[in-house]
């Protein structure tokens, strides 16, 4: 029998991949910590290591790193499980000696176990990346998967309430705070919930709160780490995306399981940097990004293409972003598409006040990549979520 390790701090994530695990014949043991992982694998050499890298302690990649120090673990099979939103993270796992990094949000339990039977077969035949490049095609669905997939997402949708109430009441008291300061162990905690919530709708393919939660755990935890990145602008992306996900929360189930819409969104920003900056966020998310650098040719693709949102900066040469956010009102098809102006940081409060008549919001300079990437994720599954509403009615 194989025997795995199961590193990941969330309890009823582990205890979904163990439950699963053992119906597939393996051995398991679960740790909840970086450092209960490297004591449990010098008592108990296991097979593999299944390891989430946003541990408490010591987190994965550091645990990785003390593994490939040591000649009795270097060959370890170490199968990363990550927020796809944490690229330095990803990236130094793969640098610390990972054998495969997975996406949460990406990996259903029936891909993982396929995964880590091809990796321990590469592995015991001493030809780790070969095998796995090389991996057979996946085995057919085993009885019961549907029902287990049910089963998991009626718990879920069981449990919502309870986390739904426990994000308010932690946003409510960051909200009461003056601070960045005194904000940052309420983000902590706030990220600490939002984890354990996009683990979780990742396992069953509930995409939206999965992508949403993925990228906003990014972003809350790029806040506590570094308090100065704590600004009207990124406080207020928080609080937008943890309503919407209480809305998300609040869907039939068959809603929740169905896919992230195809979104196209431009950015229209005289800057080179800032305009390759926001792209770079949007990558990474379901989004697909466009950039120009003037309103002009911006409003020829707002008439020929149904762009799902637009990121305009204020000052531009031509003619600002006020007067290009008059100009898209009038195109029939954009009279309701969200407008954000991009706008320093120093009258980002004053512009909120008197000049979101034509637009839908701000987002403050020097732009955080994260706040941009939750911000449109926000507004593309709100206007996702209105469609679905209209439909059923």
């Amino acid at each position: 029998m194989k025997r795995i390790l199961i590193v990941e701090d969330d309890p009823v994530v582990a205890r979904i991949y163990e439950n699963r695990l053992r119906n597939e014949g393996f051995g398991i043991e679960v740790v909840h910590d970086g450092e209960h992982a490297l004591l449990q694998i010098k008592k108990e050499r296991p097979d593999l290591l299944l390891l989430d890298l946003m541990l408490p302690k010591m987190n994965g990649v550091e645990v990785l790193k003390e593994l490939r120090k040591n000649p009795s673990t270097e060959k370890l099979p170490v199968i990363v499980l990550s927020n796809s939103y944490v690229t330095h993270m990803i990236q130094a796992a793969w640098k610390a000696g990972a054998t495969k990094c997975l996406t949460k949000s990406d990996c259903t339990p029936k891909q993982l176990v396929e995964i880590i039977t091809s990796t321990l077969e590469a592995a015991a035949s001493m030809q780790i990346r070969e095998s796995v490049r090389q991996a057979q095609p996946a085995p057919p669905v085993m009885t019961g998967e549907l029902g287990l997939q049910a089963d998991l997402r009626l718990a879920f949708s069981q449990r919502a309430p309870h986390v739904l109430a426990t994000l308010r009441t932690v946003l409510q008291a960051t909200v009461k705070t003056e601070t960045e300061l005194q904000k940052a162990p309420h983000l902590f905690e706030l990220s600490r919930i939002i984890h354990s919530l996009g683990g979780n709708a990742a396992l069953i393919s509930f995409y939206k709160i999965a992508e949403l939660s993925s990228a906003l755990e990014a972003l809350l935890k790029e806040l506590y780490e570094k308090p100065r990145n704590i600004n009207p602008s990124t406080f207020r992306t928080v609080v937008q995306a943890v309503d919407l996900l209480g809305a998300l929360l609040s869907e039939p189930l068959h809603r929740q399981a169905q896919p992230l819409p195809a979104s196209l969104v431009l950015i229209v920003d005289d800057e080179p940097i800032s305009r390759r900056t926001m792209r770079t966020a949007l990558e990474k998310t379901c989004l697909t990004p466009l950039t120009v650098a003037s309103p002009s040719p911006a409003l020829a693709l707002l008439q020929d293409n149904p762009l799902s949102i637009v990121f305009s900066d204020v000052d531009m040469p031509e003619m600002s972003g006020f007067e290009f956010c008059a100009e898209i009102r009038k195109l029939a098809t954009h009279k309701n598409t969200p407008v954000i102006f991009i706008t320093g940081l120093g009258d980002f409060e004053t512009r909120a006040k008197s000049t979101l008549s034509g637009g839908t919001d701000l987002i403050g300079k020097p732009v955080l990549p994260l706040d941009v990437a939750v911000k449109a994720l926000t507004y593309v599954l709100k206007a996702h979520l209105a469609s679905e509403e209209k439909e059923s009615e």
